[in-house]
Order: C-alpha cells, then sequence, then structure tokens
C-alpha cells in the first residue's frame, strides 16, 4: 500500500465510510457530483443585489476606496486619446506593455500616436489592458492569463491603465467566476489574478507604501460601449 491509499484508508475509516456498501458509495459518489456541477449559492449581501447603475456605482466607489481612479468613457475607442493626454501629462512618450486581446489591438492607437509592446517584458513604465471582469463588492478586477496576455502585463509597470466595459461588472466574485466557466468552457488559463487597487505592504513598520510588489497606481477606465 502506497502513502496515498494509506492516507485515504485512514480517512475513510474515521468517516465511517470503509464499511459502507456498494449502493451507499454511488449514492456518495452523484452527491459529491452533483455538487461539483452545480456549486451551491452562498449568502449574497444585501448591497450586491443591485440594478445595473447601482452596482456600477458600487464598483466606483469600492474601487476608488482602494485607491485606484476610475474614468467614465463614452465608448472604447476613446480610450487611445484619452490614454495620450494622460501619458503626455505624466511626461511619458506613446509607448505602452499591452496585453494582446483582440479588442484591445483593434482601438486607433497610431491615430493617438501610442504604440502597443507586447510580450513578457516590454520595458515600459506603464501598461494597458482588457479586464475579464469587474467585482461590485470589493472594487476588484479579475484578469486571465492566455498565450496572447500574460500576466506580467499587470506585474512588471508602475501604471497599470484598464479598460472595463461597464456590461462586464458583476455583483460579487462569484458571479463573474460563474460566467467565466460558462465562457470560457473547455479553456482553462494557466493563472488568473485578482487586483483590487495599486500593489500595497504595511510591513515595514506598519506604513502603508504603494508599490511594494507590483504597480504603484491603478487606473480604470469604464466604458458604455466595449471594444
Amino acid at each position: 500500500m502506497n502513502a496515498r491509499a494509506a492516507i485515504l484508508g485512514r480517512l475513510r475509516t474515521r468517516l465511517g465510510r470503509d464499511t459502507a456498501s456498494a449502493a451507499e458509495l454511488r449514492i456518495m459518489e452523484r452527491e459529491v457530483a452533483g455538487r461539483l456541477e452545480h456549486p451551491p449559492t452562498h449568502p449574497v449581501p444585501a448591497r450586491t443585489r443591485l440594478g445595473d447603475a447601482a452596482r456600477r456605482a458600487l464598483f466606483v466607489r469600492m474601487a476608488e476606496e482602494a485607491k485606484a481612479s476610475v474614468t467614465p468613457l463614452a465608448r472604447a475607442a476613446a480610450l487611445p486619446e484619452s490614454l495620450r493626454i494622460f501619458l503626455k501629462a505624466r511626461g511619458l512618450d506613446g509607448a505602452l506593455h499591452a496585453t494582446g486581446e483582440a479588442g484591445l489591438r483593434a482601438l486607433p492607437w497610431a491615430a493617438a500616436g501610442i504604440s502597443l509592446r507586447h510580450g513578457r517584458s516590454a520595458g515600459t513604465p506603464a501598461s494597458v489592458a482588457l479586464a475579464f471582469a469587474g467585482i461590485a463588492e470589493t472594487g476588484s478586477l479579475l484578469f486571465c492569463a492566455a498565450p496572447e496576455s500574460p500576466m506580467t502585463a499587470h506585474l512588471l509597470c508602475d501604471l497599470h491603465l484598464v479598460l472595463l466595459p461597464e456590461n462586464r461588472i458583476f455583483a460579487t466574485v462569484e458571479a463573474a467566476l460563474e460566467d467565466f466557466q460558462k465562457t470560457q468552457g473547455a479553456f482553462m488559463p494557466s493563472a488568473a489574478m485578482f487586483v483590487t487597487g495599486p500593489s500595497r505592504t504595511a510591513d515595514i513598520e506598519q506604513q502603508m507604501q504603494l508599490g511594494a510588489h507590483g504597480p504603484r497606481e491603478l487606473h480604470i477606465y469604464l466604458t458604455e460601449e466595449g471594444p
């Protein structure tokens, strides 16, 4: 008997399942399979049971409380020009480390004088990305890794610039993950990451420091019309 079998055997004994009949074991297996296929719904906070406008307002409030900024845009196509103005005000050139989603690439970057660099490390102080989802209850963003969208785009640059369509704001983490399972199908990303505000730590003398493990600033551009 190997170590794995020994451990599982002890667990079955303590749970009283080493003496279960074949019929009882089949019932248990069906219960486990059913729970995996249809996970139970956890209690949902009252403040997240909101209409679209209120859910958007909650996301903005929670994101700003986490030290992110939120800028509304009527159209996703307005993002490049908005970022051109932002970068110029910071004294930065028009180069951005970018994720590679087709919807993001299709925006009029060249017309705004901005060049996008892709890959694991683009050597720029700012990155731009398309969020998979926003979470209203925490003001968080959900990103999913893909060959064209490495996680480094969200970690290496001081300035993290993110496009989020309003129709991708979900009330809770569970709702966002449920949508993820439905839309991704058999595809499973190598990594998924929730981002709530800029990177921070209070490990040093209990003083809050931003940018400790990632971007110092998070700027979210909330668009009414997605890319």
